[in-house]
């Protein structure tokens, strides 16, 4: 799973033109729509024969995004001139009117897809940092592990990460780990090495690589030092 991957529902359009437009909608920018949705208007609907068949043209248009904003699950209840677009009021517009109506209402698809992608994002994240949290003592933990759990790619979950955290998946991994282990040795007497395991380490000399790495010092130098501080 990516995500909402029914958003490509414009994959079974015939016309080319509505075909862009619907897929700009989906990917695009505010910019790209209004210039796509310009053109149609320009290039498609001008070669009405009559004001019927633009008018019809208009509304076949409509009816496509409508049916787009549906299988994506689209409140249109907020959209721009919600419950002035019945038929008989579109006819007494314009053409620039009537297209500048349109032009809203895509971009105000676009905006609510982008708002719904923005907040799965942000939850998916949150459940892989959720997942950490619950399993980073385990050794086998990796950037795949988590990716099949939450059934998504991991290119996908890797930008996502990225974007929503400022880290990478193994530099958020690996830094809650060692804020555990660092909490440990100060809150216990273990050793150093069965503090690394207990945080997902198996090799006892690379938990401390990277403990040292991480905090400028070995386990054993941060204990005594912060231990002396508390004295």
């Amino acid at each position: 799973m990516e995500i909402a991957p029914k958003e490509k529902n414009y994959q079974d359009v015939g016309d080319s033109g509505l075909h862009k437009l619907l897929k700009e909608i989906h990917t695009g920018t505010p910019e790209e729509i209004k210039s796509s949705l310009t053109s149609y208007f320009d290039e498609t609907l001008a070669g009405a024969k009559s004001i019927q068949q633009y008018h019809a043209m208009v509304m076949e248009l409509l009816g496509a995004m409508y049916r787009f904003a549906a299988m994506n699950e689209i409140d249109t209840s907020g959209e721009p001139g919600a419950g002035d677009d019945k038929y008989d009021r579109l006819l007494q517009l314009d053409r620039g009117e009537l297209r500048d109506i349109v032009i809203k209402k895509a971009v105000f698809f676009h905006n609510s897809l982008s708002s719904a992608r923005s907040t799965q994002g942000r939850s998916l994240v949150q459940d892989a940092q959720d997942y950490v949290r619950d399993h980073y003592d385990n050794p086998a933990l990796s950037l795949d592990l988590v990716c099949r759990t939450l059934g998504l790619s991991n290119s996908y979950f890797s930008s996502l990460f990225k974007k929503e955290t400022g880290k990478s998946f193994v530099q958020y991994l690996t830094g809650y780990r060692m804020e555990q282990a660092a909490r440990l040795l100060l809150e216990s007497s273990e050793k150093s090495y069965i503090i690394g395991r207990r945080v997902g380490y198996e090799d006892a000399n690379y938990f401390s690589y990277v403990f040292k790495r991480t905090f400028g010092q070995s386990p054993s130098r941060y204990r005594s030092e912060h231990m002396e501080q508390k004295a």
